[in-house]
């Protein structure tokens, strides 16, 4: 279930990391992931 959560939390940060490539959100989302593998 951990392992099911990470690659599913690993899918949605490339995904916004993707989408978010030409803007200054490239911070923001690595906080988020960050907060989420401390959970």
């Amino acid at each position: 279930m951990v392992s099911a959560y990470h690659s599913r939390s690993d899918a949605v940060w490339i995904l916004m990391l993707h989408f978010c490539e030409n803007h200054g959100f490239l911070f923001y989302t690595s906080n988020i992931y960050y907060i989420i593998k401390q959970i």
